[in-house]
């Protein structure tokens, strides 16, 4: 008898965990169609709607942030919503920054900024006062480019060299 048993409850195992998988399976999927982001159909705003119901890390979102500040101005096929960020975290449209060197070359300005951002005018002979230590914006222009706000508000166009 004792061997029954034993066989019984091996037998039991063998069916019991599968059967408590399926069950696990079938709640899990009846609660995703519950769920109101289940019913949207682009794979973006159902990302972003799960991640604004359920918001991801703030040492995830942060690292998000820091990564569009060091990419704004770089060329590449365009950001890319991750962790239910809204576009102007993922894809800011100006930075700020401190000028710490400033140099010629070929008639133009390289600008180095506390970021590590290295911004070139794109016109030789650009008017606007600009000087090592001013506070700086680099914001997005018309057609993909970029302008350089100086402290009196004039706007330089440049483009990102590094």
């Amino acid at each position: 008898m004792q061997m029954r048993g034993k066989r019984l409850g091996a037998f039991g195992t063998g069916i019991l965990a599968p059967l408590i998988g399926c069950l696990a399976v079938v709640s899990l999927a009846s609660a995703q169609e519950s769920h109101p982001c289940a019913a949207m159909g682009q794979p973006a705003q159902r990302l972003a709607c799960y991640d604004k119901a359920f918001p991801p890390a703030v040492p995830l979102q942060e690292a998000v942030r820091e990564r569009a500040q060091k990419d704004f101005g770089r060329q590449y096929a365009g950001p890319a919503l991750e962790l239910g960020q809204s576009k102007d975290v993922v894809d800011p449209d100006w930075i700020e920054g401190s000028i710490v060197k400033l140099e010629y070359a070929n008639g133009k300005r390289v600008f180095t900024l506390d970021n590590g951002h290295v911004w070139t005018t794109v016109d030789a002979g650009s008017m606007g006062r600009a000087v090592q230590g001013d506070r700086v914006r680099v914001r997005k222009g018309a057609l993909g480019s970029y302008v350089l706000q100086t402290p009196a508000g004039v706007g330089l166009r440049v483009r990102r060299a590094r």
